[in-house]
């Protein structure tokens, strides 16, 4: 966020993580952190980009979850999400995302929300119920 502001952009939505990899203790894999913005204008002449670059996430279908607690908890709620995945027999067709809901600055780590996006492909003439229930979310 200090490279937009330097750029006077401000972000229309929590941050992101992008895996473009899988994560785990043989590898730290490719990811991005990423903001939503209106518009880039590039860096004003004479300033660095600072590493920014614009980019786009393509329109799709996300089966999200979302994890309330601190993100050294989050792992579970990572499962919860691939189980259902496999039950329902879709397809991951993208990178997958953690979007963070609130500020770790100033929200306590067990009231954290972070959601959890994958992007899916769903076999032809499938429906389900979208709804699942979030992992240490309201209600549970």
């Amino acid at each position: 966020a200090r490279g937009l502001a330097a750029h006077a952009i401000a972000p229309l939505g929590p941050p992101m993580l992008v895996y473009h990899d899988v994560i785990d203790e043989q590898s730290d894999g490719d990811i991005e952190v990423a903001v939503p913005i209106a518009a880039w204008p590039g860096a004003p002449a004479g300033q660095a980009d600072e590493g920014l670059r614009p980019g786009t996430l393509p329109a799709c279908t996300l089966a999200t979850i979302v994890h309330r607690g601190p993100f050294t908890d989050v792992a579970a709620a990572w499962h919860r999400l691939f189980e259902w995945i496999s039950a329902e027999g879709v397809d991951i067709t993208g990178p997958a995302r953690e979007v963070y809901l609130t500020d770790p600055a100033t929200i306590a780590p067990a009231n954290l929300l972070t959601r959890i996006e994958l992007p899916i492909g769903l076999p032809a003439g499938a429906s389900f119920d979208p709804a699942i229930e979030p992992a240490n979310g309201p209600g549970a």
